[in-house]
């Protein structure tokens, strides 16, 4: 029983120690159509959303745009160029990426377009061999059957060939024996 509550204390306590750690803000629905000031998160808030959508942007970005804010409204013509043409720069890089990345695409595609141009070239070529050969290989079948069969014939023809001469070897046999005799 001490044990448990001794327990039950040492997890509450930890407990608490993590929620003091982090921040939790909620976002009420108000927020999201107020003229408030940006609230600020860092690593380990937790934030409770309550509005239909939130914007997050980074601590760069959200430098970017206050200069730009403190600029317009302070009528600064200068800082107002220079924003400009940073913006100018920032596009012009955006362009290029892009067309770099285009063109690369563009490439990509091509280089796709002729290796199957080439595989059907090299399919078309391998299927026209193979009925080739298919072809021969009928032929040589075709052969080998005839061959096969003349082969049998001979055979046959040996032996009758054979059979007449022991048969004419008989009868010659019997007529000398006739005639030796006779």
């Amino acid at each position: 029983m001490k044990y448990t509550v001794l327990f039950c204390l040492v997890v509450l306590s930890f407990t608490a120690k993590a929620q003091l750690q982090s921040k939790i803000t909620l976002l009420p629905n108000r927020y999201s159509s107020s003229y408030e000031k940006p609230l600020l998160f860092t690593a380990g808030d937790t934030l409770l959303v309550q509005t239909d959508t939130i914007y997050v942007i980074n601590k760069i970005r959200y430098q970017f745009y206050q200069n730009l804010h403190k600029n317009i409204f302070n009528d600064s013509f200068m800082d107002c160029e220079s924003t400009i043409e940073t913006l100018k720069k920032q596009l012009e890089a955006s362009n290029l990426a892009y067309d770099q990345l285009y063109a690369n695409c563009d490439q990509t595609g091509k280089a796709a377009r002729e290796s199957i141009a080439t595989s059907i070239q090299s399919l078309s070529s391998i299927e026209s061999k193979l009925t080739h050969t298919e072809s021969k290989l009928t032929q040589s079948i075709s052969k080998l059957d005839t061959t096969h069969e003349l082969m049998k014939q001979i055979k046959k023809d040996k032996k009758k060939d054979k059979l007449l001469f022991g048969i004419g070897g008989i009868t010659i046999g019997i007529l000398c024996g006739i005639l030796v005799g006779g």
